[in-house]
């Protein structure tokens, strides 16, 4: 019922915005225009590279281009209660979500298989060939393998979503119709309406993003926690609070030092009592509070900007590597082509027999990821200090407070390959990511080494995650030179001895390496400080909560909004839960552990579209207080994966956590005092998990699934 509201409201939306174009959605035209070539200045400011300055045009004009037709219905996100715009009982989906849906933006003016407005994605259509798509993965997708100027537009609706996220009647559920000045006018959006042109702010402090949501999130609760709309003054959310703000001069200033509402005193006399009463305006009549939501608001826009297209080169790195976008370019004509081949292969082999196997058959059929092609050149080799070593390719080193800059736009030559060595096998490990690759000293084989101890996996870090420690390899290679040279007679001696000894030092350093890594992380975030790691003094034994999943909900756990499904298919141990189609969130609350840890399963399956988890930890409902967002990603490989979260009081009156991949010893963390945006002060408990799936189609394969949460 509530999704046919959702059609009507949307429908009737779009047939006004078909009669008269005139809705004040969010930021004026203009203004989007506006703040988008002021964070195309701000990027090349701080980074060198071509493509932003030379596709400057295409970026702008995608910015505007995001207000077209019933678009704006999805540039809404709620950050407290992780939803769209909620109306008349309808919800759409939110701009964080929105963003990164690839499926509705090539059908968002299609509802349902029939009524359709235009162009969408049908049966023999590429996956990345809608012409209303201007998602994420399109615009990186684009970026890599060729369609430049089409990249550079996506990346301007990005842009504009992330703009919006600074609107606070977007980020506190305020739709505000307006129609040709008549209806629900936001203030805010009327008195930004006047800039055609913004300069870039001094002083700008890039975020560091490890993922698009992050950067939605971010932004969103900076601007829901700190600023009000003209329909939710100090009401429908815990912040700002009236009560803990100043008020003088007729103003409501918060801590920032920005004015956040007109406040009128008033002194009356009530039965022989004089009472102090205060009447709150959303401004006044010289448009005091707008200005300076303005001169804030249009700075963290800008500064979100940067960081996700700095971001979004990060990610056309990764795809370039592993080609994850490319393989996924197919039709669903390809697809059930694809699986029925498969099955007939199966029935074939039973019958009479064949040489291949499955996977070998499934390769020729083109399932396996191909690696994707390189444009670009490699960057000239350079030594990279440790402590800002990176998961991706080698960047430049800058100034704190500067953001990774953006890779040559000069032509990449590909790779020779020795024929001997150009066979299936070594093209099966080459599509797999090498961080920072540097070239070996000699063309001879190196030694044997010992296999190096799990990592924590740097692509589901959560808001926690801070660059991996520098590669266990180039340390023990350090390693073995020094005690080769420290001890002479073994330098000296025959070339089996020496080759022996430097065995030795490598696998003492490997050793030694991963102890150390932990202190010598660091993080490029401006609004979070890693701090090395101390000798542990906690034991992590405490957690609020277990859970096996065996009998879902058995133990308390709030169904937020769930489709969440006990299943004993492709558990890890006995039953286990799994996300159906839709947005699955549940959330559970136990005894408040101050200093504590626990271990939980995860996997993820992309069998057609999408499959997005997240992981919340807090104090209380994440949707009412202070949370961590400490898992964003799991790897798409249809495996289980262990992860272990540890926090505990920290330095400087901030709680600290840590999140590990594979591994659940707290002597390998790297931990980290704050999350992107909200701190945790010492003496604040954590009690409640909150596990979020975004899953696109579950008949189809599309799959998350959790199971053994346990005390350590």
């Amino acid at each position: 019922m509530e999704n046919t509201r959702a059609l009507i409201l949307k429908s009737l939306i779009l047939l006004a915005g078909i009669m008269s174009p005139f809705f004040a959605w969010a930021y004026e035209t203009n203004t989007h225009e506006a703040l988008a070539r002021a964070t195309v200045e701000a990027y090349g400011q701080l980074h060198s590279g071509t493509f932003v300055s030379m596709f400057d045009r295409e970026i702008v004009r995608g910015s505007s281009g995001e207000d077209f037709g019933s678009r704006p219905t999805n540039h809404f996100y709620d950050p407290v209660n992780n939803r769209g715009l909620t109306v008349w009982r309808g919800e759409f989906e939110s701009s964080k979500q929105w963003a990164r849906d690839t499926e509705a933006q090539g059908n968002y003016n299609c509802w349902g298989t029939i009524i359709c407005f235009g162009t969408h994605v049908g049966y023999n259509d590429k996956w990345f060939s809608s012409p209303t798509d201007y998602s994420w993965d399109r615009a990186v997708y684009e970026y890599v393998y060729g369609d430049k100027a089409r990249a550079a537009e996506t990346l301007g609706h990005i842009l504009h979503l992330l703009q919006d996220a600074t609107v606070p009647a977007h980020v506190r559920n305020d739709p505000h119709l307006n129609h040709n000045g008549y209806g629900d006018a936001d203030p805010y959006e009327n008195f930004t309406g006047q800039f055609s042109q913004v300069a870039v702010p001094n002083n700008l402090q890039t975020p560091n993003f490890i993922g698009l949501s992050e950067a939605f999130d971010f932004t969103a609760e900076f601007t829901n926690k700190n600023f009000l709309s003209k329909d939710t003054l100090f009401k429908n959310y815990s912040s700002p609070i009236l009560d803990s703000l100043d008020i003088k001069n007729g103003f409501v200033y918060s801590r920032f030092g920005h004015k956040v509402a007109r406040a009128e005193v008033r002194i009356n006399k009530k039965a022989g009592e004089f009472i102090k009463e205060i009447e709150i305006k959303f401004d006044d009549e010289n448009d005091s509070v707008a200005s300076d939501y303005w001169r804030v608001l249009s700075k963290r826009a800008i500064e979100s900007g940067v960081g996700v297209i700095d971001l979004f080169f990060k990610e056309a790195e990764k795809e370039r590597q592993a080609g994850k976008l490319k393989a996924k370019n197919v039709s669903q004509a390809e697809l059930d082509f694809k699986e029925t081949a498969s099955k007939s292969f199966k029935v074939v082999k039973k019958l009479y027999g064949s040489s291949l196997n499955q996977e070998e058959y499934d390769e020729l059929l083109g399932a396996s990821v191909a690696t994707a092609p390189a444009l670009e050149p490699e960057p000239t080799p350079v030594t990279v200090p440790p402590q800002i070593a990176r998961d991706t390719a080698p960047q430049k080193i800058e100034e704190p407070g500067i953001v990774a800059g953006e890779e040559s736009e000069a032509p990449q030559t590909p790779l020779e390959e020795s024929p001997a060595s150009a066979t299936p096998e070594v093209e099966e490990t080459s599509i797999e990511p090498i961080p920072n690759p540097t070239p070996f000293p000699e063309m001879t084989p190196p030694p044997p080494e010992p296999p190096p101890p799990p990592q924590s996996s740097p692509s589901t870090g959560g808001a926690l995650h801070v660059p991996p420690p520098p590669a266990q390899e180039e340390q023990a290679a350090v390693a073995a030179e020094e005690e080769a040279t420290s001890t002479p007679d073994t330098a000296t001696s025959t070339p089996e001895v020496a080759t022996s000894t430097q065995e030795t030092a490598t696998a003492t350093s490997t050793s030694q390496t991963d102890a150390a890594a932990t202190s010598t992380a660091t993080s490029t975030d401006p609004s979070s400080q890693a701090t090395s790691t101390p000798a542990l003094t906690t034991e992590f034994h405490d957690a609020p909560f277990e859970d096996s999943f065996d009998n879902f909900n058995s133990l308390g756990w709030s169904e937020i909004n769930t489709r969440y499904a006990t299943t004993s298919e492709n558990c890890y141990s006995n039953a286990c839960i799994k996300a159906q189609t839709g947005f699955n969130v549940i959330a559970k609350t136990g005894t408040p552990v101050l200093e504590g840890g626990f271990t939980i399963r995860g996997r993820r399956h992309i069998g057609f579209r999408t499959a997005i988890p997240d992981m919340f930890i807090s104090y209380g409902p994440s949707e009412n207080g202070e949370y961590v967002h400490i898992l964003d990603d799991i790897p798409d490989d249809d495996a289980w994966h262990q992860y272990a979260i540890f926090w505990r009081e920290g330095p400087a009156g901030l709680k600290e956590f840590c999140l590990l991949t594979d591994r659940t010893d707290p002597v390998s963390c790297s931990w980290f005092s704050t999350k992107v945006n909200d701190n945790i002060q010492n003496g604040i408990p954590i009690d409640t998990i909150r596990l979020d799936a975004n899953v696109s189609r579950t008949d189809l394969g599309d799959a998350v699934w959790w199971d053994e949460l346990r005390r350590l």
